[in-house]
C-alpha cells in the first residue's frame, strides 16, 4: 500500500507540474507543447527546390490581395545560387535556370511537384524570387505554412542577440523524399543591421541554403527572421564577403549559420509586390 501511495503522489505531482512546463526567454513563458507545435507549423513554409544540378530549400511567402487581405498570391524566395546552371571556378553562379521544380505535400500526404519560374534576382545578394507557372490544386489543399509579407516577418527593431531561432530545410537531402524538413534550433549570436545579416549558432549544410530561419521575439511572438545562406569564401554575395573580411573567415564553417534579414529587402521590393497583389491570382 505504501508503494502504491508513493507512486500515486509522484504521478499526481507530475500532473500538477506539467501544465506549467514552459519554454522561457527573457520576460515571457511559452507553454512547451504550444511552442513545439508552432515550430512544426512554421517549418511547413520550407519547400524543396530541385534543379537538374542540385537541391535546396525555399520559403513560402504570401502577398495579400489589396481587396481580400486574408488571401493572396503565394511565391517562393530562395538563395539564388541554388538556381545556378553555370558556375565560375569559385562556385559563384554565372547563369540560372529559368524554371525549377518546387515540391510540396498535400493534406492527404501526396507529394506534388510544381514548376516555378525565376521571377527576379536581387543584385549583389544571394536572393531570388520564384513564381508558380502551373496550378495543380488550391494552396488550401497543401500541408504548408505561408508567411504574410505585411505582418509575418520580423523587423530590425524586434530582433536582438540571444533570442531563440529555428531553421528548417533539407540538409544533404534529408527529408526530401517525404517533404519533411529537418528542424534545428539555436540562438542569434550576432546582428549587423547595417549590412542586414545575422549569425546563428546552428550548423548549416548543403541543402539548407535558401531555407527559413524563425525567431522567437521577446513578446513571445514567432516570426520569420530571414533566409539561410551557406558561407562560401570569395562569394559574389555582398553579405558573405563582408562576413569573410570582418570576421576573418577564410573557409566554410559548418558550425556557423548566416541569415539574410529579409524585411528590408522585401520592403525594397514593395513596388514589385504591389504589381502582383491583384494580378494572375493563383
Amino acid at each position: 500500500m505504501e508503494f502504491i501511495q508513493r507512486h500515486l503522489i509522484l504521478v499526481f505531482g507530475i500532473v500538477l507540474i506539467s501544465p506549467i512546463l514552459c519554454y522561457t526567454q527573457d520576460d515571457f513563458c511559452i507553454p512547451y507543447v504550444e511552442s513545439i507545435n508552432t515550430v512544426i507549423d512554421f517549418s511547413k513554409s520550407a519547400v524543396l527546390i530541385q534543379t537538374p544540378l542540385k537541391e535546396g530549400t525555399g520559403i513560402f511567402i504570401n502577398i495579400p490581395f489589396n481587396d481580400i487581405p486574408e488571401k493572396g498570391n503565394v511565391i517562393v524566395i530562395t538563395a539564388k545560387h541554388v538556381l545556378g546552371s553555370k558556375f565560375d571556378t569559385l562556385d559563384n553562379p554565372l547563369e540560372y535556370f529559368d524554371t525549377v521544380v518546387v515540391s510540396m505535400k498535400t493534406q492527404k500526404g501526396q507529394i506534388d511537384a510544381r514548376k516555378y519560374v525565376l521571377a527576379d534576382l536581387v543584385q549583389n545578394y544571394d536572393l531570388a524570387f520564384l513564381a508558380p507557372i502551373d496550378k495543380k490544386r488550391s494552396y488550401d489543399e497543401y500541408e504548408t505554412f505561408t508567411h504574410n509579407i505585411d505582418s509575418g516577418i520580423a523587423v530590425l527593431s524586434e530582433i536582438k542577440r540571444a533570442q531563440t531561432v529555428f531553421v528548417a530545410g533539407y540538409p544533404f537531402g534529408v527529408g526530401s523524399e517525404s517533404i519533411t524538413p529537418v528542424i534545428q534550433s539555436g540562438i542569434i549570436s550576432y546582428i549587423d543591421t547595417t549590412n542586414l545579416f545575422a549569425l546563428i549558432d546552428i550548423p548549416i549544410n548543403y541543402g539548407n541554403s535558401g531555407g527559413p530561419a524563425y525567431v522567437i521575439l521577446n513578446s513571445g511572438e514567432k516570426k520569420l527572421l530571414g533566409l539561410i545562406l551557406g558561407f562560401r569564401k570569395n562569394s559574389a554575395d555582398k553579405v558573405l564577403n563582408i562576413i569573410g573580411d570582418r570576421l576573418k573567415l577564410k573557409d566554410a564553417n559548418s558550425s556557423l549559420g548566416v541569415v539574410l534579414l529579409l524585411k528590408p529587402f522585401l520592403d525594397e521590393f514593395s513596388s514589385w509586390f504591389k504589381k502582383i497583389r491583384d494580378t494572375d491570382r493563383k
